[in-house]
């Protein structure tokens, strides 16, 4: 007997930092994003914060620190919801990137989107092949990226392509029915909002910015403020704690947290221990 489509909720954003591009997503149930979103309205109320709350912000107001410690602890804690995160992390210095299989840097942007939305899909879905995503990335211009052969221009496709690569990958791994994403959109992460009121689509895309923020702080190492360094070293912990095997004690939150890095030595997703940059060194280091 047919199952019906399990719901889902993607919010999707990126952070570049220098060599290092990162892409982070949340995963929510569909029917939990309004309970989530009450969470983090609840949590602005506590700080007394409601404008934007981006990563690239920080460290801003008292207020505004406030906030992005609290819905960095609210996750790791798991009470802000059934929130999952999923990162993929690119290293451009690496000898084995290969980066001149893309002809247009989109193309190299959309492809690891591709990768961490099915990464992630993967570690915390797989078993739910009638899952039916709907995917919401940060609002920004996607227009034409610049002339083409003959005079012609590239289009990004970024809408197009996500949902026909994911089915793609889902056809290599399930029968019918596959998981699809059957709705991908851009929502903007910024609006103007009375004190109090809530913006749900906005502050989950901005919750994945924060995360994803440190997400690529950690790796990068490339901002030498204090609170952002904080922030990365906190994902840090929590990057190497999901590498402790399931049958060990670990921590909770490591069942909604997954990080990939690209490449390794092979040119292939690295396992293992994860390799971080040290302020001002350009070679690899490996270090807790």
């Amino acid at each position: 007997m047919k199952r019906d489509p399990y719901r889902l909720s993607a919010f999707h954003d990126e952070s570049f930092s220098g060599p290092w591009f990162t892409t982070g997503i949340i995963w929510i149930p569909t029917d939990a994003v309004e309970a989530v979103g009450r969470a983090l309205n609840d949590l602005r109320r506590s700080c007394s914060y409601w404008r934007e709350s981006h990563f690239a912000e920080l460290p801003g107001s008292i207020e505004r620190q406030k906030l992005a410690k609290a819905w960095l602890q609210g996750f790791r804690a798991g009470t802000i919801g059934e929130v999952a995160f999923s990162a993929l992390v690119v290293d451009h210095r690496s000898p084995n990137f290969e980066g001149g299989h893309f002809a247009e840097n989109h193309f190299e942007y959309n492809r690891f989107t591709s990768m961490a939305l099915w990464s992630g899909f993967r570690k915390f879905w797989k078993d739910r092949p009638e899952a039916d995503i709907e995917f919401v990335s940060d609002e920004r211009p996607r227009a034409r990226r610049g002339p083409g052969a003959l005079g012609t221009f590239q289009e990004d496709n970024f809408l197009d392509y996500l949902p026909r690569r994911f089915a793609e990958d889902a056809r290599l791994k399930y029968r019918d029915p596959i998981p699809q994403v059957s709705s991908a959109r851009t929502a903007p992460s910024h609006t103007n909002r009375e004190e109090g009121e809530p913006h749900i689509v906005e502050d989950l895309l901005q919750l994945c910015d924060l995360l994803t923020g440190a997400a690529s702080q950690a790796f990068s190492q490339r901002s030498a403020n204090p609170f952002k360094s904080g922030l990365g070293h906190e994902f840090r912990v929590m990057a190497n704690a999901t590498l402790t095997p399931p049958w060990r004690s670990r921590p909770g939150f490591c069942d909604r947290l997954t990080v990939s890095q690209f490449p390794d030595e092979r040119g292939q997703m690295r396992e293992g221990r994860f390799e971080f940059a040290r302020p001002g060194v350009r070679k690899l280091d490996t270090f807790e």
